[in-house]
């Protein structure tokens, strides 16, 4: 069966702003309320009164997500180093991919850099002799934070270390997808307000 995903328009903004994973038969406004049916059945959407709903449509709960483009200083070779943001508990890194540096000439493979997946600051979560450690997102001041790991797979020519072995992604642009854990307060407020990342120039 085909993926469906709806999109809904704002007028204020006079465009399409979200994708939803959720299928309605029908969809209406009343009030200031938005409902939509499925299979017979009426859904009130942004219910306050039902606590941690959010995600949730027609008993299935879907992660958020959003995928962000780092783009500053298009022109200039950088290496990304860290992942950052601030908002709640609940968010992990899915990929951060750079833009395409090349090509292997020998396999016509692209040198394009990666980063292992970072895990939310409570999933990331563990106990080792008693110690509490994370191996995902970090807090500090209030903000949550991860270094890169490179998971690059193809050597490029005069690269000494490559993928885990080395911090940070390499290129001048990158594409970020951020979603929501599968554990955190599952159906709760997951707040994100900005994404960020500290590079520094490359030599590359």
């Amino acid at each position: 069966m085909a993926k469906v995903t709806t999109l809904s328009f704002t007028e204020s903004g006079n465009a399409w702003q979200t994708f939803w994973d959720y299928n309605p038969d029908f969809a209406f406004s009343l009030k200031d309320s938005y409902f939509t049916t499925k299979n017979g059945k009426l859904w009130k959407h942004y219910d306050s009164s039902t606590v941690n709903n959010r995600g949730t449509f027609y008993g299935t709960n879907y992660e958020s997500n959003i995928t962000l483009i780092f783009n500053s200083d298009v022109s200039v070779s950088k290496n990304f180093k860290t992942i950052s943001y601030d908002g709640t508990d609940g968010w992990e890194m899915d990929s951060f991919v750079s833009d395409t540096q090349g090509f292997n000439l020998d396999s016509a493979e692209a040198f394009i850099d990666t980063s292992i997946p970072v895990k939310s600051y409570s999933e990331g979560a563990y106990l080792e002799r008693g110690v509490q450690y994370r191996a995902g997102f970090n807090k500090k001041e209030n903000k949550y934070h991860s270094n890169l790991r490179n998971n690059s797979a193809i050597i490029r020519p005069e690269e000494v270390r490559n993928g885990a072995s080395m911090s940070g992604i390499k290129g001048d642009v990158a594409i970020v997808k951020l979603s929501t854990d599968s554990s955190t307060q599952l159906g709760g407020q997951k707040r994100l307000f900005l994404v960020a990342s500290e590079y520094s120039l490359s030599a590359f």
